[in-house]
């Protein structure tokens, strides 16, 4: 379960409209400029529901969005498991280092009687 909690909290409903893909398009940074100046305040920044509804979005029709944001979506997935993967094979590198430093395992030079 999500919980939010703020002063002042903007929920969008999109209506015929793939939200996904509005959540793709309202973190682009031609939006995320727009958003930028929009802004009031220094330490948090507040963004009011009467600027957010000046927003300038380019919207394609609906077939469009939703093919769009499965593709961003499925990426965002294999970024993820990409990520996961690296974070895997560098702790694996890591036991290596602390193995071989250590000495407790040591390597043996190809051609070498040892």
């Amino acid at each position: 379960m999500e919980a939010y909690a703020g002063g002042d909290i903007v929920m969008l409903s999109p209506s015929d409209q793939d939200s996904l893909f509005l959540g793709y398009l309202l973190n682009h940074p031609s939006v995320s400029t727009q958003k930028a100046r929009m802004g009031q305040g220094d330490a948090v920044v507040h963004i009011s529901a009467r600027n957010l509804a000046q927003l300038q979005l380019l919207l394609p029709p609906l077939p469009e969005q939703t093919a769009i944001a499965t593709v961003l979506s499925d990426m965002d997935a294999e970024i993820a498991a990409l990520e996961q993967r690296c974070d895997k094979t560098r702790a694996l590198k890591q036991g290596m280092m602390q193995e071989l430093l250590t000495g407790k395992t040591r390597l043996v030079r190809a051609g070498s009687s040892r």
